[in-house]
């Protein structure tokens, strides 16, 4: 009867045992199901984030070569236009004094057109312009002014007049050049990621 006792004591211990190897292994094999799930999904997640980082960095360098584009665009535009009046401007003084020097004062109001379209373009470029040749700008046209006025009254022209007008043509090269590198300075700010850069027009 004893043996009989151990020997069924021995059988259950051993189906004991086999049954707690098959939770343990069970518990195992779902865990490794659930560990491979959970690094598939980082594994994912790690992806997309690297997919969605490529993908912005894609949009962001056309997107930025764009930006610099427009910017020196707008740059060279501002730079053209300038010229532009700078050359208008510095024409019409021209015709100014080269009809003052050389029309056959036959009336006094000869002066008039040539003296009003200095003024006029005077006054458009210091506007557009830096500080310092706007002061010059302004300079040249209130001179030429005098100049007209001094013509068409048949009075001898102001000696100050003259004196601030040719001071003002001496500094005008300087001045001008001083201003032409500010568009250097611009174009290089749009190679910059932190473009700023608005047409002043």
């Amino acid at each position: 009867m004893s043996g009989s006792h151990n020997d069924s004591n021995i059988s259950a211990h051993s189906g004991n045992a086999q049954n707690k190897a098959e939770v343990v292994k069970a518990s195992l094999d779902i865990g490794s199901a659930l560990l491979v799930a959970i690094i598939a999904a980082l594994g994912g997640m790690a992806g997309s984030y690297l997919t969605g980082s490529k993908l912005v960095e894609s949009t962001r360098v056309p997107a930025l070569i764009n930006a610099r584009t427009i910017c020196t665009t707008a740059v060279n535009e501002d730079e053209y236009k300038f010229r532009e009046k700078a050359s208008d401007f510095l024409a019409a003084v021209a015709a100014f004094d080269a009809d003052k020097s050389l029309l056959y004062k036959a009336n006094h109001n000869q002066l008039y057109q040539p003296a009003k379209s200095a003024i006029t373009k005077a006054m458009s470029i210091s506007s557009y312009s830096s500080e310092r040749l706007s002061v010059l700008a302004v300079n040249i046209a209130s001179s030429i002014k005098q100049l007209a006025i001094s013509d068409m009254d048949y009075v001898i022209s102001d000696s100050g007049a003259y004196k601030k007008l040719s001071s003002s043509m001496e500094e005008w090269p300087e001045a001008y050049n001083e201003y032409m590198k500010t568009f250097d300075v611009k174009r290089a700010s749009c190679n910059s990621d932190a473009i700023s850069y608005k047409s002043e027009k």
